[in-house]
């Protein structure tokens, strides 16, 4: 091919991706003339024909510069006729549905991972949202994770939950012996973890005084449901298939939201305002179970309860993609109590690692486009190999160990899925 070939071509690729943009924008092509304009900038010289359509499923630039021509401001008589076409393919009803599903542990709070998380995530629905006109049809989910997720109180009744009424109990009065520290010894600091972040304590030999009895009156007690789910049991622990079979909702005397219960879960949504809303609202808190991240982000995704607001890729008219971007900042340290308990406050990190990767392997095969993302500088690195086994490929993994980083991971994500590929 000739470099006045090659030259045309370029022009006429890069028209194309103009013409496809401008069609996702304004939901029509772009006129001849402002096609012309284009691929003359591009191509610096005389266009003699040109013309943009619809072919099929795909947007169609051809360009043709005849024998003689003006190229770089001066007429070249003795120059032979070049031709070029390119094409880009566009769908009339695109549907993107995107799923953030994020760590939001305790560990999160060092280095303020979580503040450089919300920027990240703010930026990338800022992206995609920007798609969501005429044929593309854009929504965006998020899923924060700790040792569960929170389905939202609104659910309550629900019938794939399974949620008893709070209830206030009276406790007896009781009695019971104490021994009060009257002197302490070999003081030093000794260091304890939280979700894998350090954190420095007192350690003592502690003397103890006499035994008496201490009386407490009878009191009352209340039990209340905070959103928070378990686990279904084998072999429903990592689907949503049998909706009819609910999640047991976890009860607790004590305000799970302090700890254990992340913000709610924002299901699939085109309204903006409310996934920057959700992703504003993430506090840093509990243990790590990425388990919960990756089977809530697919619960999400599909079109099957609990979550609805999936399309059937099976009943559109456009093309459907489905992605779940996975972030986290450490190992798994919380993981099932099954077969015992619906619970999350194991400590088996190897199950939790299988069940992930099980998770994962089931969320590819129903369609899902997984990219995954570790953040920061305390992963270690087994849990970086679950989470690059976890991704699509090994292109899909993202390693960040910053939070310019994360922000560049997530741009990166989004540049991927708002890209158009030259077909022709």
């Amino acid at each position: 091919m000739s470099q006045r070939s090659s030259t045309l071509q370029a022009a006429t690729d890069s028209a194309v991706l103009f013409a496809s943009r401008y069609y996702e924008v304004n939901g029509k092509l772009p006129n001849n003339e402002e096609v012309k304009v284009f691929i003359e900038a591009n191509y610096a010289g005389v266009v003699d024909t040109y013309d943009v359509k619809i072919v099929g499923e795909n947007i169609v630039v051809s360009a043709e510069v005849n024998n003689g021509s003006y190229v770089m401001g001066m007429f070249r008589d003795d120059l032979k006729g070049v031709k070029a076409q390119s094409g880009a393919p566009v769908s009339k009803d695109n549907v993107l549905e995107v799923v953030m599903a994020l760590d939001t542990t305790y560990s999160m709070i060092a280095d303020d991972k979580i503040g450089g998380l919300k920027i990240a995530a703010t930026d990338f629905t800022e992206l995609l949202m920007g798609f969501n006109k005429n044929q593309t049809s854009v929504k965006i989910g998020v899923v924060p994770f700790s040792q569960y997720v929170n389905v939202g109180l609104h659910n309550r009744a629900e019938p794939w939950l399974s949620v008893p009424a709070d209830s206030v109990k009276t406790l007896p009065a009781q009695c019971f012996d104490r021994q009060d520290v009257v002197s302490t010894s070999n003081c030093h600091d000794a260091t304890g973890y939280a979700d894998g972040v350090p954190y420095t304590y007192q350690q003592c030999d502690y003397t103890y005084g006499p035994v008496y009895q201490v009386c407490e009156p009878e009191r009352q007690v209340e039990t209340k449901w905070y959103g928070c789910v378990g686990s279904r049991e084998a072999p429903l622990t990592l689907t949503d298939n049998k909706p009819k079979m609910p999640f047991p909702g976890m009860m607790a005397d004590w305000d799970m939201t302090s700890w254990e219960c992340p913000t709610a879960i924002q299901p699939l949504t085109n309204d903006k305002a409310a996934v920057l809303a959700a992703i504003s609202g993430l506090q840093a808190r509990g243990e790590t179970y990425i388990v919960e991240g990756v089977t809530w982000g697919q619960r999400v995704l599909s079109p099957a309860a609990p979550f609805t607001d999936g399309v059937d890729p099976k009943k559109a008219k456009g093309d459907v993609h489905k992605v779940m971007v996975l972030m986290s900042d450490g190992d798994n340290k919380a993981s099932s109590q099954l077969p015992d308990y619906y619970g999350h406050w194991g400590t088996d990190a190897a199950q939790s690692d299988a069940w992930t990767l099980d998770a994962c392997k089931l969320a590819r095969k129903a369609g899902t486009e997984i990219f995954t993302i570790t953040f920061g500088k305390e992963v270690s690195t087994p849990a970086k190999k679950v989470m690059k086994k976890c991704a699509t490929n090994v292109d899909h993994y993202f390693d960040a160990s910053s939070s310019a980083e994360l922000a560049k991971a997530f741009e990166k994500i989004a540049g991927n899925l708002t890209r158009v590929r030259l077909t022709m």
